[in-house]
């Protein structure tokens, strides 16, 4: 079943700001949304100053980085979560969702240090997960791209990105499918 989810960060932050007796800053993604199929998800990323850090083998989201994640997603940028053990990593293959099995070990990459920090991100640097065209200003995604993530509980996704804006064309609107591989 397929299932589109869109997470507003407001509610997020507005949540974070609640009764001091709930300390969770956490929110599912959907508790309806099953990883194992082939889901659509939509994070709103509209924030300049503030990642959204999305557990995948929770099925939750965050604006705190002290609690588990695994990938965060800042605008265009998106980030592996590398203080964890293991780092979370993530391979680039061709192909399409549904197709995808787990890749070889050697397929894996973490993100790297640079000198600006989105270059060294997986998802951003020189094979980036979309097209920007620069006269329409315009962020695209690859078509037929595939990210494996090998997450922080040893656990194999899948995710290919569908877009970058909302319905009326409001930008970082950072839209996947998800599908967890079993190995």
């Amino acid at each position: 079943m397929k299932m589109i989810v869109t997470l507003a960060l407001p509610l997020l932050i507005l949540q974070g700001c609640g009764d001091s007796g709930d300390d969770s800053q956490e929110q599912t993604i959907n508790e309806a949304t099953d990883l194992t199929s082939n889901d659509s998800i939509s994070i709103d990323a509209t924030a300049e100053d503030a990642w959204i850090y999305l557990d995948l083998d929770q099925d939750t989201l965050a604006v705190d980085e002290a609690g588990p994640w695994d990938i965060a997603i800042q605008r265009y940028r998106i980030k592996l979560n590398q203080a964890s053990t293991p780092p979370t990593a993530a391979a680039i293959l061709e192909g399409s969702i549904g197709s995808v099995s787990s890749p070889g070990r050697d397929a894996f990459q973490v993100d790297q240090e640079a000198e600006k920090p989105e270059d060294g991100y997986v998802f951003n640097g020189e094979d980036a997960w979309y097209d920007y065209d620069i006269n329409s200003h315009v962020l695209t995604p690859k078509p037929s791209r595939v990210y494996v993530v090998y997450t922080t509980d040893h656990q194999l996704y899948g995710m290919s990105f569908l877009g970058y804006y909302d319905n009326v064309g409001t930008p970082a609107h950072v839209s996947f499918q998800i599908q967890k591989i079993e190995p």
